[in-house]
């Protein structure tokens, strides 16, 4: 009862002073980024090949605002990534696999969101990675374990944004399982089900985000029923899934620099999408450092490069990875760009059973090597 007192009091002051307007908006907008790339060693051949969505996910969308008076606002957001390849919406091809919500905003209390979204280490932390911003696919963690990339995103998800109190704001984060209990005592209601909480600080050069997220039997969905984070998006599947990250920024004149540090945490896992060699253990980590830089060496040019390394801990062994990510930009317009782009990798250490490198999204190498370069095309509208 109380928490249903709770949401209806946070409702009526979003709709207090609200009355109809005409004021209102609604923008269709997208990203299509096509590459070709060749890899070196992908199961023991080369490989050429052309790529979707190498350095921006390849998407289109909806959002729309409308000011209800009173210093209130209703919004929304649709949208789907798909293929530039073939034309197929990717990965599930769900209508919006991407996002899918409806909120209100006050000008004082803050925002709240219902439906489909990202997780918070994409929404706070992923302007630090170089994956989750100017890098895109090929420079995610190792299987994107911390979800910096955003290979999962949450449905049945409740989201509130604070507003920005001296460079300060939080978030927090429910994304339901949608299961009833279970009649004989069971945790049904728990099954594959988030909770999260971030904070963020940004003031003049300065930025640093906090978040830590739980999630509870990600991918346990019978076919056509979704949890939280259903089988068509979990990376990962396994009891309990713990992240904990933090990033650091710093802006120059002509230099962005970025860090973070993130850790992951698995009980029981059972198996990993693109790991045929990963198939459970009693218990997983991973910890991930990764620092990245942005040079903007004119308006038209931008030099970015990357380094992360990750120590995983699993069941006695203890694979690490060392991973550099290069991009050379060329703006041919405020809208379109031209890239070259290039990833090396390299595992090492006790690497059973992740004992093949494998860059994000790629067929894992026959040995511990594996590289990736490639030229691409994007463009925003």
């Amino acid at each position: 009862m109380k928490r249903h007192a709770l949401l209806g009091c946070v409702l009526g002051a979003f709709a207090l002073g609200a009355h109809a307007s005409n004021d209102s908006s609604v923008t269709l907008f997208g990203i299509i980024d096509e590459g070709i790339v060749y890899t070196g060693n992908q199961g023991g051949a080369h490989a050429l090949q052309t790529v979707s969505g190498t350095t921006a996910p390849t998407k289109w969308g909806l959002r729309g605002t409308e000011d209800l008076g009173g210093g209130n606002k209703a919004l929304f957001m649709l949208s789907t990534t798909f293929s530039a390849n073939n034309g197929t919406a990717w990965p599930s091809g769900r209508m919006w696999g991407d996002y899918a919500w409806i909120g209100l905003q006050n000008e004082r209390l803050g925002t709240l969101k219902l439906g489909r979204q990202a997780d918070s280490m994409t929404a706070y932390l992923g302007d630090f990675s170089a994956g989750g911003n100017w890098g895109g696919t090929f420079f995610a963690h190792p299987f994107d374990n911390d979800n910096l990339w955003d290979s999962f995103l949450l449905n049945n998800a409740v989201r509130y944004e604070s507003v920005s109190v001296g460079g300060f704001d939080v978030g927090a984060t429910y994304a339901f399982s949608n299961k009833a209990a279970s009649a004989t005592g069971g945790s049904g209601f728990a099954d594959n089900r988030v909770w999260e909480a971030a904070a963020r600080y940004r003031n003049g050069p300065i930025s640093a985000a906090l978040v830590y997220e739980q999630i509870d039997h990600a991918g346990d969905d019978a076919p056509g029923t979704f949890g939280a984070v259903d089988a068509a998006d979990a990376n990962f599947t396994a009891n309990g899934q713990r992240i904990y990250g933090v990033g650091l920024g710093y802006s120059l004149s002509k230099v962005d620099l970025h860090a973070n540090l993130t850790r992951t945490t698995f009980s029981q896992p059972s198996g990993e999408y693109q790991s045929a060699s990963f198939t459970g253990a009693s218990s997983l980590s991973f910890n991930n450092a990764e620092v990245n830089a942005v040079w903007h060496v004119t308006p038209a040019v931008s030099l970015s490069g990357a380094y992360t390394y990750t120590e995983a801990r699993v069941d006695g062994s203890s694979p690490h990875w060392n991973q550099f990510g290069f991009v050379a930009e060329y703006a041919l317009s405020h809208r379109t760009s031209i890239y070259a782009q290039g990833v090396y990798q390299r595992v090492s250490g006790e690497r059973s059973p992740f004992a093949q490198a494998q860059i994000n999204t790629l067929s894992p190498a026959s040995g511990d090597v594996q590289s990736v370069v490639g030229v691409g095309l994007r463009h925003f509208f």
